[in-house]
């Protein structure tokens, strides 16, 4: 177990900034903080997803990560979804190569098909990082650099 200490977050933003947060029930001690403009639409629109994600139920959730990808949104942003096998020889590599190839083929006629692959542990990523699904979500993300697309949506 760790422990950090820091000053009070509200005493660390600009007076022109805010700071939302969550907390997940079934994770012990997530937190989960975003921090933009006072009464920006971006806080409450992820406050808001965050919300809507956790009331879905698995099946439901994985409808929603299917939609997501069928609009060309990356819900991770391309993150998380290697294999840890294909460091083992030059041979993994390019098994690895070959699958991911086959996932990305697969997933390019999901918005005609509403079936998508997530190879090795994308979809447990997905589900445990439902908060940062919730924010690419909105910002759009298509799995190249998110910076540009989080300053577009304040």
């Amino acid at each position: 177990v760790s422990l950090m200490l820091t000053a009070p977050l509200n005493v660390s933003l600009e007076p022109w900034a805010e700071m939302r947060g969550v907390h997940l029930e079934n994770s012990i001690f997530e937190y989960y903080y975003i921090a933009s403009l006072k009464g920006a639409t971006p806080t409450v629109q992820w406050l808001g997803q965050v919300e809507y994600i956790m009331t879905l139920s698995d099946s439901e959730y994985d409808m929603f990560l299917t939609d997501l990808k069928a609009r060309g949104i990356e819900p991770l942003n391309k993150l998380w979804k290697s294999c840890h096998w294909k460091e083992f020889s030059w041979f993994h590599a390019v098994a690895h190569w070959g699958l991911q190839n086959l996932v990305e083929g697969v997933n390019f006629f999901a918005p005609y098909t509403k079936f998508v692959i997530h190879p090795c542990g994308e979809k447990y990523w997905m589900t445990y990082m439902n908060t940062g699904v919730a924010l690419n979500s909105i910002a759009k993300t298509v799995g190249t650099d998110a910076v540009p697309l989080y300053r577009k949506i304040g």
